[in-house]
């Protein structure tokens, strides 16, 4: 008799069971998709600098960085850029890195660093962690010079040089990468 009322109940319950599992496949189905995340995901292979990838979601890189953003900006439905500070070499100099998007997908990243304060080496490890190849110490005495560097790897581009407050002194070191097969999607 116990066995007869146990299938009844979870016959009385099957339908209520199956409206809530749908109800959750639902729900957790429209956050993966408006968060671009997981199989809605748009982030190619090509690493843009540290784990983030080209392509990547505002919501992909907040999670990536496990950082909030500061500031968000649209200029229209299609166009956002979002800053936020990052530790590119160590936690002490945070690192302002501005994203740009196209239809929530990156496309361009700028860094500004502060290096006032810091060593040629200390210059030398932030410009290799975001992908220069520093050989010999000769972009980082270049740059010191005043001169400025422009790379295409692949599918990106980018460009490098130093902010000078006086002569021979200065000041923050500034990037910027772009990714061309996102751009070009959308004639930029």
């Amino acid at each position: 008799m116990k066995e007869q009322n146990q299938k009844s109940i979870l016959k009385k319950y099957s339908k209520h069971i199956l409206i809530y599992l749908l109800f959750i496949f639902v729900a957790a189905n429209f956050y993966l998709k408006h968060s671009k995340l997981l199989i809605y995901s748009n982030a190619t292979n090509d690493v843009a600098m540290l784990n983030i990838m080209w392509g990547m979601s505002p919501t992909e890189i907040s999670q990536v960085t496990n950082r909030e953003f500061e500031d968000v900006s649209s200029v229209d439905s299609k166009f956002k850029s979002i800053s936020q500070k990052l530790p590119i070499i160590d936690n002490t100099n945070m690192s302002q890195v501005n994203y740009y998007f196209l239809n929530d997908q990156l496309f361009k990243v700028r860094i500004k660093k502060p290096i006032r304060p810091y060593s040629e080496e200390r210059a030398g490890q932030f410009i290799q962690r975001i992908g220069f190849n520093n050989k010999n110490g000769d972009i980082v005495s270049g740059l010191y010079a005043g001169e400025k560097y422009k790379i295409k790897q692949g599918k990106q581009k980018k460009s490098l040089y130093l902010g000078f407050d006086s002569p021979n002194l200065p000041q923050n070191t500034y990037v910027t990468m772009y990714y061309e097969p996102i751009a070009r999607k959308f004639d930029i």
